[in-house]
């Protein structure tokens, strides 16, 4: 299986990179991993041999939000299964990045996991085709698209050809353009100099929408916001204050033009030898947790939209007109980016899901 993950990744091209260009879903150090360990009672549950042990990996910081609504989330499987499923979690990237959790569900040396759902790009680049650059409006646009039988159709591929059962969608954030000058338009965008992500997808979508895209590292943003290298970026609202790059970006055109999901993933062989009340305790905890983590995310954006306004910030929503004419301007790209993959009438479906 290890051998058929890495012969797909070394063909595959990414839509979309949410993942890896500085979202807040970013890999954790190994060296913070090393302080991490599964609570004691579960390794006792564990060792008494009466249940099934399931590893559940992801990247998230131990004092993340959604670390701590996993944990509940594996009692919850305990609790629901009668003991007879038990949940151990490694977050932190304990377990590795998250191409190696991958091709540990896919091999089988680690059963669960909870990452971005574009992650499995790397194997299996349809799974891109949902989180295509400007297809969603917001957040909720992006989970509607998510629950679409278009994309379960999706995932039940996926399930088939790379071993991974993705399920429940929880929103980890969305991708706007933050500027050092008023952008309340479209026209706004014309020639600034704006920091990408060196991703294609990135590139050409900003370039044809008339801005100047500058890709860089995440690092030397700060800097050359300062120098005026740049003069904005586009990013997710937990990365630009984690960055203070609200101390230079006083303009914030919320785009959304990419929303990263976050997915529970497990491996399908694995999912199909369960029980069907095992399925079921799983499915439930997981449907218990997203609904508490989807809403986290809308209060942790809330308040810190309000801390940001009040550092002063500008907030602008795009006009339905605004964001028709980007659409029309990025179709192009788009369709290239989908090439082999899906067609631009079910792209057209997909957007129509925000109505």
């Amino acid at each position: 299986m290890k051998r058929a993950l890495a012969l797909a990744a070394a063909a595959a091209f990414t839509l979309t990179s949410l993942t890896a260009c500085g979202s807040s879903g970013s890999t954790q150090t190994q060296a913070a991993a090393q302080t991490e360990a599964p609570a004691a009672e579960t390794t006792a549950a564990a060792a008494s041999g009466d249940a099934k042990v399931l590893k559940l990996a992801c990247t998230k910081s131990s004092e993340s939000y959604m670390v701590k609504e996993l944990e509940n989330f594996a009692k919850r499987v305990n609790e629901l299964s009668g003991g007879s499923l038990v949940v151990e979690l490694y977050p932190a990237s304990q377990l590795g990045g998250q191409d190696e959790i991958m091709e540990g569900i896919g091999m089988g040396t680690i059963e669960m996991s909870f990452l971005p759902a574009s992650v499995c790009e790397s194997f299996f680049p349809k799974i891109g085709v949902p989180g295509t650059l400007f297809v969603a409006k917001n957040e909720e646009h992006a989970l509607k698209i998510w629950h679409s039988d278009y994309a379960q159709g999706i995932i039940d591929e996926m399930a088939e050809a790379i071993n991974v059962k993705c399920f429940d969608f929880i929103i980890e954030g969305a991708r706007n353009v933050w500027t050092t000058k008023p952008v309340t338009t479209l026209s706004d965008l014309k020639g600034i100099k704006l920091r990408v992500p060196g991703a294609p997808s990135f590139v050409n979508s900003f370039q044809a929408l008339g801005a100047n895209p500058t890709p860089m590292a995440l690092s030397e943003v700060y800097t050359g916001l300062q120098t005026n290298i740049i003069e904005g970026l586009e990013m997710d609202t937990p990365t630009v204050i984690v960055n203070n790059m609200q101390e230079l970006c006083k303009y914030c055109y919320k785009t959304g033009h990419g929303v990263s999901i976050m997915s529970f993933m497990i491996a399908n062989n694995l999912w199909n030898e369960l029980s069907a009340d095992q399925q079921n305790a799983i499915k439930t905890a997981a449907d218990e947790s997203t609904e508490v983590m989807n809403k986290m995310y809308y209060d942790e954006l809330a308040a810190s939209e309000k801390s940001l306004e009040e550092q002063g910030v500008t907030f602008t929503t795009p006009s339905d007109e605004d964001f028709a004419q980007m659409v029309e301007i990025l179709n192009p790209v788009a369709e290239e980016l989908i090439s082999g993959l899906a067609t631009m009438e079910e792209l057209d479906a997909l957007r129509a899901l925000a109505d």
